[in-house]
């Protein structure tokens, strides 16, 4: 149990050990938790992540008849790329107001979602990334116990991209002590090293070389601004992400 106020960092979503009263900071950061961002900035009504293409595509069925009236798209990606019949992939460049105003976008991705997932019974689940990082962090530091930074990871790997966006938290948020672990502090270290270039950093993960080999370099460059919004999705009892 982490001490009262303390953060604490887990590097792939199955490391993370379920506290009760840790507010979680859940990270991936190429691409589900930044494109979720810009999905709710850009003025889509809500965000309802599923671990599964067929949940997806049931529960895309199920809000058009219970709400016909309502766009429900589909987003997301399988082995990083379009999935068949979906609306959208997990380019947060593709979530513009145009696309994605006032609708319900039902969303599956391969390590994101399930990363949501795995934090859902924290009494506080916000989803942290480098567009929305200075707001992520102020909001998770007005929570008066512990912090669970979440990594997604990739594939069930340790992915650098979501350690330096959970090292830039743990920078931003220090004041509070740390774990007794070392996972936050080589975070923290890893952001102190690769802040001057963020974009190399994310291009030498893993997730970031995957992207390199699917020719998503301008994701890359997106994915590397830091600080272009403060919106800071939260998921609701419902198991949506709001803006709210």
């Amino acid at each position: 149990m982490p001490r009262p106020g303390s953060i604490s960092v887990a590097l792939t979503h199955a490391a993370f050990a379920r506290d009760d009263g840790a507010c979680a900071l859940v990270i991936d950061q190429l691409r589900a938790g930044t494109t979720i961002t810009i999905a709710l900035a850009s003025g889509a009504r809500r965000v309802i992540p599923v671990p599964t293409v067929d949940e997806a595509l049931a529960r895309r069925d199920a809000l058009r008849h219970e709400h016909p009236s309502r766009r429900v798209l589909l987003g997301g990606e399988r082995g990083g790329v379009l999935i068949p019949g979906f609306d959208l992939g997990n380019s947060p460049r593709e979530y513009t107001r145009d696309r994605v105003e006032n609708a319900d976008i039902v969303f599956t991705t391969t390590n994101g979602t399930a990363a949501i997932h795995a934090a859902r019974d924290c009494p506080l689940v916000l989803v942290a990334c480098l567009a929305n990082l200075s707001a992520a962090a102020a909001l998770a530091d007005r929570h008066a116990r512990s912090i669970s930074i979440i990594c997604a990871g990739t594939h069930g790997q340790v992915g650098l991209d979501d350690a330096l966006v959970a090292g830039a938290l743990v920078r931003k948020l220090g004041d509070r002590p740390l774990s007794d672990d070392d996972a936050p502090r080589l975070c923290r270290a890893w952001w102190d090293q690769s802040a001057p270039n963020i974009r190399d950093a994310l291009a030498a993960s893993l997730g970031g070389r995957g992207l390199i080999a699917l020719n998503q370099h301008d994701d890359l460059d997106f994915c590397a601004q830091v600080d272009i919004t403060a919106l800071v999705p939260r998921l609701m009892p419902d198991g949506s992400l709001t803006g709210g």
